[in-house]
Parts: C-alpha cells; sequence; structure tokens
C-alpha cells in the first residue's frame, strides 16, 4: 500500500503550481526527489512529464484567446458584442489539442508514481 505522504507528494505534484504559482509545485518536486519511495527513473518522469503539474493549464485556461480582434471595439452593438465574448473564449485546434495534453500528462503521470511507489513500498 502507498504511503500517506507519498500519495500527498503525487497531490501536491499535480495542483501544488496552482495553488502556490510554480513554488507549490518546486515544494512537491523537492520531496520528491528526497523521497525514498521512488527509483531515479520514476523521479525524472516525475519532475519532467509534464512540469508544474496542472499550472500550464490553468494559466491557457484562464487566459482569453488572443486571437479575437473585436474585444477592444466600443463601437459594438448587442449582438456582436456577445459574439465576440463567445468568441474570446473559443480555441483553435492547437490550442485544444495543447489543453487535452497538459490535462492527460499531469494524470498519467500522477498514475505512474502511484504504481510505481507502490512496487517499492511493498
Amino acid at each position: 500500500m502507498i504511503k500517506g505522504k507519498d500519495l500527498l507528494i503525487i497531490v501536491a505534484l499535480l495542483l501544488g503550481g496552482v495553488i502556490v504559482p510554480v513554488v507549490g509545485w518546486l515544494f512537491a518536486l523537492g520531496l520528491l526527489l528526497k523521497s525514498e519511495s521512488w527509483d531515479l527513473k520514476a523521479k525524472l518522469i516525475g519532475a519532467l512529464i509534464p512540469p508544474l503539474g496542472y499550472f500550464p493549464l490553468s494559466v491557457i485556461l484562464l487566459v482569453p484567446s488572443f486571437t479575437n480582434s473585436c474585444v477592444n471595439s466600443p463601437n459594438l452593438n448587442r449582438q456582436q458584442t456577445l459574439r465576440c465574448a463567445t468568441a474570446v473564449f473559443s480555441y483553435s485546434g492547437t490550442e485544444i489539442v495543447v489543453i487535452a495534453v497538459l490535462t492527460i500528462l499531469p494524470a498519467l503521470n500522477a498514475l505512474y508514481l502511484y504504481r510505481s511507489a507502490k512496487k517499492h513500498t511493498a
């Protein structure tokens, strides 16, 4: 069974950078690297795939798409304003792929760390 501290490290790697931007993830990374529950390969994978956990995803989702040029126009009627507002939060195909990757990779990384810690602590 995985230790509580190891589970906390995994969760902190995922969410630490979102709760306390960058510093939270760095703290979790330090705990991961000091832990004896993972071998060097697992520690490198945990540190590098992807770095900062869900922080990059949260930045992308919180910053509106910059592809829309009508946002700063003061002379829009109601329909144009509504169309413009919905376009601000639309993403291109590339952005959708990046969002998907930044959603899936940290989850797979957490699962890998969980499974590899379980092997080393059993």
